[in-house]
């Protein structure tokens, strides 16, 4: 029993110091589920043996008898330890909770709405509440201590700086009506440019406006605490809380859910969440909750880790129970938003600020799924791309995409554009709307794709371009080896700009690699080139092999690097894999 107790003593030191080990030993098979119970093991023993050594000194006649006890005692033990820090936290919780209110109907909004709860300004849900009917204003909490600000939709005309939203990155206030996944965003995105541009703005001001109703979302810990999970105590917990209350301060709705782990009992070990040495590893945990429901959702959980702490589904909870604005497809967005576009576009006043400008990327993000593209949408997408007013790139890919055959005829725009863009590094978005052109557009190049590439500067933002030179077929090859020339010799891989020769190494190959047999008078010169250049060199791997033997090498001449794994016949059957199945386009 002896050696046991100091082998497990000894194995538990090391996993409680080591807990990666453990990790580790998981994925490789069952002895990972052993070493995670080892310390569960050692202090069972110790104890149990313990307690057997003072019943036997103290007088207790008979091996079994005093194992019996000592078994019982250690049961009590471990049953025992965690029941002061479970008795804590039910009292902790209780301290918290409240009833939750549910109105019969949904609350009906109006006047000034005032929403207590940290958000990045007018954002997707206060944008929302002055888009319901009957709600005239919203009044956000000043961040920092500073005075709340009222938000309000006016005329134009009137006195007032307008002012931006916030993100709509988590534009969720909305109904979701089997669109595509982006749908809900640009839908929302599309109601208030439209509300925008029917000759309102966004104000903001520093006053006292009393509130019809307020929405007040808080959360936090339950309890100040340092325990950990080495500590018989419970950990801080957490509480969140949505309340929407009345002028009079009558509760119409209150949703609440609240969570606080303690040491499960019997007490024992398992791993933690938490990749840091001190808190992978401790006392298996329960989480009391009020609430929903605590999913187990990764393999620590299963492990015996505590659960995250439960979140209230804010934007749910809103839609429901309240009149809030619901932006869905049947509104009419999509084709409200086009008589908009035009107009501005129309208008020679309109600077690239303007409202009605700013709903071409929404626009076109609404056609980019109708293919092909009817006579007046592509008409339409190509005065997009050529007004030099429309600065922003969001939507033309999918809708040059969509367009087919006919966004050829934007290539020299495109290139323009590109090289307009080119001081502001934003070139790197027009190149990516240049990729949307059709398979063959490159075939023959134009002389601002020449000039672009013959620079070593702006070739190297050029990856697209040198991409699709491979639709030129053998006429690109002298192109592509001077290219990778150029990049494997440049002195300093990277550029002011954030260019990358390592990325435009990688371009060279992949157009090589599309080329495939095109590319064999090419071989020997690439390969002289991989002897000359240590930087070319570093670059090799799969990928490299892979075109090196779509352009006619031997495959065996290629030869595994060290670091790959596996043996050579299977590095060498993936490398012939990835040659047969080279990109066409």
């Amino acid at each position: 029993m002896t050696i046991f107790l100091i082998a497990t003593g000894v194995l538990s030191a090391i996993i409680v110091a080591f807990p990666l080990i453990v990790l580790l030993a998981i994925f490789l098979g069952p002895l990972g589920f052993f070493l995670m119970w080892v310390p569960t093991i050692f202090l069972v023993a110790s104890t149990f043996q313990m307690t057997r050594a003072v019943l036997t000194y103290g007088g207790v006649s008979g091996r079994e008898k005093a194992a019996v006890i000592a078994g019982a005692v250690t049961a009590l033990v471990f049953f025992a330890l965690p029941l002061p820090a479970y008795w804590q936290a039910q009292r902790l919780l209780a301290g918290v909770v409240l009833p939750d209110v549910t109105p019969q109907a949904p609350i009906r909004l109006s006047g000034v709405v005032r929403v207590d709860h940290p958000f990045n300004g007018c954002d997707n849900v206060c944008a929302a509440l002055l888009m319901t009917p009957g709600v005239t204003a919203v009044t956000l909490p000043g961040a920092s201590g500073r005075q709340a600000l009222t938000y309000r939709l006016v005329p134009v005309g009137d006195p007032g700086q307008a002012v931006e939203t916030g993100s709509f990155g988590i534009a969720r206030v909305i109904q979701d009506n089997g669109l595509r996944r982006n749908a809900p965003v640009d839908l929302a995105r599309a109601a208030w440019s439209l509300k925008l541009a029917s000759g309102l703005k966004l104000v903001a001001n520093r006053e006292s406006a009393e509130a019809e109703f307020t929405i007040n979302r808080t959360n936090g810990p339950i309890h100040r605490t340092t325990s950990n999970r080495w500590s018989l105590a419970p950990r801080p917990g957490w509480v969140d809380t949505l309340t929407i209350t009345d002028r009079s301060g009558e509760v119409l709705l209150r949703s609440q859910v609240a969570g606080i782990a303690t040491p499960a009992f019997p007490l024992r070990t398992s791993l933690g969440g938490e990749l840091e040495s001190s808190t992978l590893f401790g006392w298996t945990e329960i989480m009391l909750s009020k609430g929903v429901p605590v999913p187990q959702r990764t393999i620590f959980h299963w492990l015996g880790a505590t659960p995250g702490p439960p979140r209230l589904d804010l934007t749910n909870l809103i839609l429901t129970h309240t009149t809030i604005a619901r932006v869905t497809e049947a509104a009419g967005i999509t084709d409200a938003v086009r008589p908009q576009l035009v107009s501005a576009l129309d208008n020679p006043s309109a600077d690239a600020g303007d409202v009605g400008l700013r709903l071409a990327g929404q626009w076109m993000n609404s056609i980019a799924g109708r293919t092909p593209l009817s006579d007046e949408d592509a008409a339409l997408v190509e005065r997009i791309v050529r007004d030099r007013r429309i600065v922003s790139t969001e939507g033309m890919y999918r809708a040059l995409r969509a367009m087919g055959p006919r966004a050829v005829g934007l290539r020299e725009t495109l290139l323009a554009r590109v090289v307009e863009t080119a001081a502001t590094y934003r070139d790197k978005d027009w190149y990516g709307v240049l990729d949307a052109l059709p398979v063959g557009t490159f075939a023959t190049p134009l002389p601002q794709e020449q000039a672009l590439l013959a620079d070593v500067a702006t070739s190297r933002r050029a990856l697209v371009l040198i991409r699709r030179q491979a639709e030129r077929g053998r006429d690109a090859l002298p192109d592509l080896l001077r290219l990778l020339e150029t990049f494997a010799s440049t002195a300093t891989p990277l550029g002011d700009d954030g260019s990358d020769t390592r990325d435009a190494i990688r371009s060279v190959q992949s157009a090589l690699l599309r080329l495939g047999p095109e590319a064999a008078p090419a071989l020997p010169q690439v390969e002289a080139l991989f002897e000359k250049y240590e930087r070319l060199r570093r670059t090799r791997d799969t990928y490299w092999d892979a075109t090196l033997v779509a352009m006619g090498m031997p495959l065996e001449r290629v030869v595994k690097p060290a670091y790959r794994g596996g043996t050579e016949e299977q590095y060498r059957a993936r490398v012939q894999r990835l040659a047969a199945q080279r990109p066409r386009e």
